[in-house]
Parts: C-alpha cells; sequence; structure tokens
C-alpha cells in the first residue's frame, strides 16, 4: 500500500507533524497559562517547520542511511527553524 501511495503518506506525515506541534502547544498553553504569542508562535513555526523539513528532504525514505546522520539532519532543520 505505501509503495502505490508515496505521496499520500508523505502528505499524512506532514500532517502528523503539524498536529503533534500544535498539540504540544495547546498543552504548553494548558500548564502555563494562553497567552495570543504562544497561538501565533506555533502556527508559525507549523508552517515554517514544513518549509525548512521539506528543503532538509526530511520526508524522503531514510532507508540505508545511517541513524547518525539523519539525527543530524533532523537536528540541524529544527535548529533552522527555531532560529528563523
Amino acid at each position: 500500500m505505501l509503495r502505490s501511495h508515496p505521496t499520500l503518506f508523505v502528505l499524512l506525515r506532514r500532517i502528523l507533524d503539524v498536529v503533534i506541534l500544535l498539540g504540544v502547544t495547546f498543552l504548553a498553553e494548558k500548564r502555563f497559562g494562553q497567552t495570543d504569542l504562544m497561538r501565533i508562535m506555533a502556527i508559525y513555526c507549523s508552517i515554517l517547520m514544513i518549509i525548512i523539513f521539506s528543503l532538509f528532504n526530511m520526508y524522503k525514505s531514510w532507508r540505508g542511511v545511517s541513524v547518525l546522520k539523519e539525527i543530524k539532519t533532523l537536528l540541524i532543520a529544527w535548529v533552522s527553524v527555531l532560529v528563523i
């Protein structure tokens, strides 16, 4: 099934990333109080995350790539999102 619908699988992974980020933001709001700034930052980071992760090819198949390289790429992508 995954081979016949690779673009659907990539789209679902991107959506899941955004849902997780917004969920963590929601939980942080519950814990630390609701602020408009947190909501704006969550939306901004979600959009930026999709763009930056696409530039770093985070949604490609990582088969055959070492775990260390995958973690390094993920860390650099997240640092880029947070810096921007």
